[in-house]
């Protein structure tokens, strides 16, 4: 019988243990986003704070507490402690933030009190019926809600195409395309449809960002193993399938030791960032713009920057799986593909 990956508690359960390496190597997002949030709590006039829901190990809390600059003051709302702990950990001192235990379908906060609510990489775990609502509840008139997701650009990728087809057969349930909801499984996602069908939310629009990266081959394995979809796989066919699996395709897509690749805009909206505004104020950007943006990040493939913006109308230690994963790689034969550990 096909092993099959373990049923966590909760949607945020499997990342107890896995902080660490997360914030190390998963990547970040362009700035470009933050100053879209910035541009419009200033134009509005809002004094609010920010809420990044689901806000894990603060990597994109990071990002708009930078561009902010005190502001407003920003909260994460995280449910994992050991993923909270982290962020805590990381996050500069002269950044004007704070953090909170909680979730996305309770959070605490009072009754119109926020500026705005973002989540990155993040929302598709949420029971996004309660999260609207606590949307709703929580900002204020004029405010708005930022989803934001960064996306494997698969289509593009002959390395992307098989990396997602190993991964579709350890785990039957997933697709390309598809992500992890709040029940553990997988869905197509589309925040756009959902925010456009609730009439709370209105003025849907969509941007892109360009990304530029080149990863190395030990940094890309860690990439790859700092997610729960590999992690799931290495739990149906064992650690040292995946670790030579992802060793095998660097080498084969590499050029001189690099993995390198150029994301293109693409302006139709289904791979695009999204926006939404609320009725009393649009925001003026328009919905086939390309907003370029260059950076140098370590990924296992190229990803695409996802954002959705409504205003409202009227720790630690490893996990039993990671622990696998890392001793799996420590013993592979690739040339010194630990030292990031020490």
């Amino acid at each position: 019988m096909r092993k099959r990956p373990r049923i966590f508690d909760t949607s945020w359960t499997e990342f107890t243990g896995g902080g660490q390496n997360y914030d190390r190597f998963q990547p970040s997002y362009p700035s470009e986003v933050a100053k879209l949030i910035s541009q419009h709590i200033r134009r509005a006039g809002l004094v609010g704070g920010i809420a990044d829901v689901g806000s894990g190990t603060g990597i994109f809390t990071r990002v708009l507490a930078n561009e902010l600059n005190g502001m407003v003051p920003i909260i994460g709302v995280e449910p994992n402690l050991d993923m909270m702990q982290v962020a805590m950990e990381a996050m500069p001192s002269d950044l004007q933030v704070s953090f909170q235990n909680a979730t996305a379908e309770q959070l605490p906060f009072q009754d119109v009190s926020l500026s705005a609510i973002v989540s990155a990489t993040a929302a598709h775990r949420f029971d996004r019926k309660k999260f609207f609502g606590e949307v709703v509840r929580t900002v204020q008139r004029g405010g708005i809600i930022a989803l934001v997701r960064n996306r494997h650009r698969y289509w593009d990728s002959e390395a992307l195409t098989e990396f997602h087809s190993f991964i579709e057969g350890c785990v039957p349930e997933y697709r390309r395309g598809t992500v992890t909801t709040k029940d553990g499984g997988y869905s197509d996602v589309n925040f756009r449809s959902e925010l456009l069908e609730d009439h709370r939310f209105s003025d849907v629009r969509a941007q892109t960002w360009e990304w530029d990266f080149e990863t190395k081959l030990r940094h890309f394995i860690m990439t790859g193993l700092s997610t729960s979809i590999v992690q799931r796989c290495a739990e149906v066919t064992g650690p040292s399938k995946v670790v030579r699996f992802l060793q095998d395709l660097f080498r084969r897509h590499s050029i001189d030791g690099s993995l390198k690749a150029t994301v293109c805009n693409r302006d139709d909206l289904r791979n695009c960032v999204r926006w939404v505004t609320r009725q009393i104020e649009s925001i003026n950007a328009p919905c086939h713009a390309a907003c370029s943006c260059v950076h140098t990040v370590t990924l296992p493939a190229e990803f695409h920057p996802i954002l959705s913006l409504a205003l409202l109308s009227g720790s630690g230690a490893a996990g039993p799986c990671e622990r696998r994963l890392l001793a799996a790689l420590r013993h592979s034969a690739a040339p010194d593909p630990v030292g990031m550990w020490r």
